[in-house]
């Protein structure tokens, strides 16, 4: 007995369009509706019928909002509070992205390699009394702050994260201040260039 195989159908290049192009969902009760016109004819070119699977990777856009108050935060820590001052608002929000683990991820570094980069400014006596051959391969853990672009998170992710910043800035530098206070603060701040 032959078996017979079919080969695989190339999409045609509508297909191709339609595969590589967002479509915007709406949320209505029970179901996931196009958002627009555009959405709509974009579906269309898919020829899904009813019954069909559909396989589909979801995100929700980030608010802007976010953004304009995560820099009003960011400006309120610089003319606040001492040694931010000099620092732009995306250099405040990575600092404390750093000091705090809040939106990081978590490295590891060889402590010879950090020990090394530190050299310049620990000065000559202690630079002097280190001995790189009796560190072995320890490694040491660090904070890299994730980048909080609205391409990489979603709302709550980022809202999660600005919760932690916030909780973070009142625990080590304004104890006299709630979370919430802060945060209210930094949406009242005057827009800024980021």
């Amino acid at each position: 007995m032959t078996a017979h195989r079919t080969p695989p159908q190339r999409p045609i290049e509508s297909d191709k369009q339609a595969a590589a192009q967002p479509i915007g969902l709406r949320v209505i009760k029970g179901a996931l509706v196009p958002a627009t016109d555009d959405d709509i004819e974009t579906l269309r070119r898919f020829r899904l019928r009813v019954g069909h699977l559909v396989i589909a990777t979801l995100d929700r856009p980030r608010h802007p909002e976010g953004l304009r108050v995560l820099h009003g935060f960011a400006q309120l820590i610089s003319q606040n509070i001492e040694g931010f001052e000099h620092l732009t608002a995306h250099q405040v929000i990575k600092r404390l992205q750093a000091e705090s683990g809040v939106g990081c991820h978590l490295i590891s570094v060889s402590a010879r390699d950090a020990i090394s980069a530190l050299l310049p400014s620990l000065g000559d006596d202690i630079a002097s009394a280190i001995d790189f051959n009796k560190m072995g391969d320890h490694l040491v853990n660090a904070y890299q702050p994730k980048s909080l672009s609205a391409a990489t998170m979603d709302d709550a992710e980022f809202q999660e994260i600005f919760d932690g910043l916030a909780r973070f800035v009142a625990l080590r530098y304004w104890p006299s201040m709630t979370p919430e206070q802060i945060q209210e603060t930094a949406g009242l701040m005057p827009e800024s260039v980021p």
